[in-house]
């Protein structure tokens, strides 16, 4: 309920910002006597508003589809997975269990890492 409270004080602050800056910019607050056709104000200001989100969203776009520095793609998974597979495979042929369980703990590890990494893509989606 605290929290609640303090948002609703931030925005009342901002608010009253906004009615500050706009008597400062023009002189005074709105009056009954102001001629401006305060709709097509409203409506200008809509617009401007609908051109800040856009841009925010395609930000927003943009850097959730970025890759990461240390991040892994599908392919990179493929050609690791493809890769232990033929150590498991080798491992196998020499009769070499410690390689061919820990390589298969590997790939159990990646599968659990990866879907995990899917189950977030979904969620931002």
């Amino acid at each position: 309920m605290e929290d609640s409270k303090r948002i609703n004080e931030m925005v009342i602050d901002r608010v009253q910002k906004r009615l500050d800056l706009g008597a400062k910019k023009y002189g005074d607050t709105i009056s009954l006597e102001d001629k401006r056709d305060m709709v097509e104000e409203g409506l200008e200001e809509s617009l401007d508003l609908a051109v800040y989100l856009s841009c925010a969203l395609i930000q927003i776009q943009h850097r959730r589809h970025e890759k990461k520095p240390n991040s892994i793609t599908t392919y990179d998974m493929t050609l690791i997975m493809e890769g232990l597979g033929k150590v498991i495979l080798e491992g196998k042929e020499l009769k070499d269990y410690d390689k061919v369980n820990h390589a298969q703990q590997l790939v159990d590890r990646l599968t659990e890492y990866a879907n995990r990494c899917w189950d977030v893509s979904k969620e931002e989606e």
